[in-house]
């Protein structure tokens, strides 16, 4: 994924180029999710709190991540890339551009602002994971 360009000439920063679906099977998990479907948006980072949900297990290790199986959890996905965080809810996705301090792609007929709640929401929640990151030693 990192050697040429992404097929149907798709942009990394958008959703449609970083979507990856993600298949669970096994004895692990529950026989109620058999043959289910999630269409919440997630990231990397949601992947152990699935899984350990999967398996009946928790660990709070794991505070950056959320069980994409609960329906009690919030529908959001953050996509980290550089100089860019691209943002998805149901409502839409939309790309903010660090070095501009803006907005500058959304998804077709979303019309959020950069000082709309959802946008200072996305913004906050990278600079709290950020400084969670940097404060590891």
């Amino acid at each position: 994924d990192h050697s040429h360009k992404l097929p149907l000439k798709r942009n990394v920063l958008t959703p449609p180029g970083r979507h990856i679906p993600w298949l669970i099977f096994g004895p692990a998990l529950r026989n109620s999710w058999e043959g289910l479907r999630v269409h919440k948006p997630g990231g990397h980072q949601d992947v152990p709190a699935t899984l350990l949900s999967a398996m009946g297990m928790q660990d709070s290790s794991f505070r950056w991540s959320k069980d994409l199986l609960d329906p009690a959890s919030k529908p959001f996905a953050y996509l980290p890339y550089e100089n860019y965080l691209t943002w998805i809810s149901p409502a839409g996705w939309f790309i903010w551009n660090f070095e501009r301090n803006t907005i500058t792609v959304r998804s077709p007929g979303y019309r959020i602002k950069d000082d709309d709640a959802e946008a200072m929401f996305a913004r906050a929640y990278m600079q709290t994971h950020f400084s969670d990151y940097r404060s590891i030693r």
